[in-house]
């Protein structure tokens, strides 16, 4: 089965390197840049000041739910609305009966949007010049209705960073690999973008309003499930939009749990074939690799190593095929790290998060 893995891996590699990354000149769409924000006072500031300086020449809106916010998030908003008319500020006291609160913000966000080009991100991320024009060029295809984009762990104050980039990335390869190849697997609501009327004609959040979490991966199988447009992944790194990552184990876990924690209900939703098979075959192969280990510590034959070599290899070849795409570079030390360490944390909580409850952030469910 490992091999069976080499070869999967290699073919989407092999679509992320025959990927175009070219953009159109002249194409200006007006854009809506959507966020929710719950309590940001410390990041709204860096948000704002990177949106308020991008080099997109078309049109563009910066619409910010403030979500609940008992800080000083909506007022810092309001400052810079009196500075620049193209901010909007929804302010939410209370999330509607039925929906979780993340997703409201968003709808109301939407509702509200005066352009078709919807991109979003998070009130924590710090995305540079060139996102909007980045994002806004995928849709000079007529045939695109929605795109993905890097997302990266970042933060130089943390001394796993390394470990959470690469780990971020590494999903991001994935997922892009997938679409590279007509194939939806997942997508990060840090930065992803789509189109209103697509959006509207999937019935926007429908069916899936009432989970916490899922404004991203969830929606994105709405459109692969329900649109017969196409969905790319943006592989210009204008396009990464980093955000910091977990500040404490802790809170890495939890992240993971939150991430596993609809894996069950993935197979009630309508989801793609290839997202259903998928997640057994990923946690299988991490399963395999993670008792190969175990029974080479055992018996010290190293024949047990070889379905984990074989997935470093295929991970690898995935991981620095879209590193290098976004003209990144893959961190060696890191990868070998989480080369051991993944298939213990996968297969751990793979079984434990849909039964173990987690919080949205350290200090509250958004």
């Amino acid at each position: 089965m490992t091999i069976f893995y080499l070869m999967i891996l290699l073919w989407l590699a092999s679509g992320i390197l025959n990927y175009s990354t070219t953009k159109t000149l002249g194409f200006l769409p007006g854009v809506s840049v959507i966020i929710s924000a719950h309590n940001e006072e410390k990041n709204i500031k860096i948000l704002l000041g990177s949106l308020i300086n991008q080099t997109y020449l078309g049109e563009y809106e910066i619409i910010i739910a403030n979500d609940r916010s008992n800080d000083l998030t909506k007022q810092i908003i309001t400052d810079y609305i009196k500075k620049y008319n193209y901010i909007d500020l929804i302010d939410i006291t209370e999330t509607a009966i039925g929906w979780g609160n993340k997703k409201w913000a968003l709808h109301q966000c939407i509702n509200k949007s005066q352009y078709n080009i919807i991109i979003q991100t998070d009130a924590d991320c710090i995305p540079g010049s060139g996102w909007i024009e980045s994002m806004a060029q995928q849709f000079d295809n007529p045939n695109v209705v929605f795109i993905s984009a890097p997302s990266p762990l970042m933060s130089n104050h943390n001394k796993l960073s390394e470990f959470y980039k690469l780990d971020s990335l590494a999903q991001d390869a994935l997922s892009a690999g997938g679409m590279s190849h007509n194939l939806s697997f997942s997508c990060t609501g840090r930065n992803m973008g789509f189109l209103k009327k697509k959006f509207k004609d999937i019935n926007g959040y429908e069916n899936i309003e009432h989970y916490i979490s899922g404004d991203d991966d969830l929606l994105l199988q709405k459109f692969a499930t329900m649109s017969n447009g196409k969905i790319a992944f943006n592989f210009n790194a204008e396009a990464i939009v980093p955000s910091p990552p977990p500040k404490s184990m802790d809170e890495f876990l939890n992240q993971r749990i939150r991430y596993g924690s609809k894996a069950f209900e993935y197979y009630k939703l309508n989801t793609t074939k290839e997202f259903k098979i998928l997640l057994p075959f990923l946690y299988i192969i991490n399963l395999i690799s993670l008792v190969g280990f175990i029974m080479f510590v055992e018996k010290i034959a190293i024949i047990y190593l070889a379905p984990i070599l074989i997935k470093i290899v295929a991970d690898y070849w995935l991981c620095s095929s879209f590193i290098g795409k976004i003209s990144e570079k893959i961190n060696i030390k890191a990868f070998i790290v989480l080369s051991i360490i993944h298939p213990i944390y996968i297969t751990s909580l793979g079984i434990l998060s849909p039964f173990i409850g987690f919080k949205w952030k350290s200090n509250d469910i958004h």
